[in-house]
């Protein structure tokens, strides 16, 4: 049983894909080099709330080491346009 437990507790840093290690989440950055390309690790996006109201939102999503590059997901963007479909869905219409 103890064998069990301690593969599960060192396999915490292997990649979602299964193809090397991964950095810790807070260890790398979208765009920063890297060297395993095929190699998907955890990441946590931190964007604007879909609200555009100054507060954040984390979604745990992941990065793929792509040509050398980490690729990961985009962040929303609070421009006119969807403050305004926010402030729309907030208060039924209007705006």
């Amino acid at each position: 049983m103890w064998l069990v437990l301690t593969a599960g507790v060192v396999g915490g840093a292997v990649a979602c894909n299964e193809t090397g290690t991964c950095p810790a989440k807070g260890a790398f950055a979208p765009d920063a080099s890297c060297q395993d390309d095929g190699l998907q690790c955890a990441y946590d996006l931190v964007t604007p709330s879909a609200a555009c109201d100054g507060t954040t939102t984390v979604i745990p999503s992941s990065c793929m080491c792509t040509s050398g590059a980490w690729v990961c997901p985009s962040a929303w963007s609070c421009d006119a346009g969807a403050a305004d479909a926010a402030d729309a869905a907030v208060d039924g219409g209007g705006g």
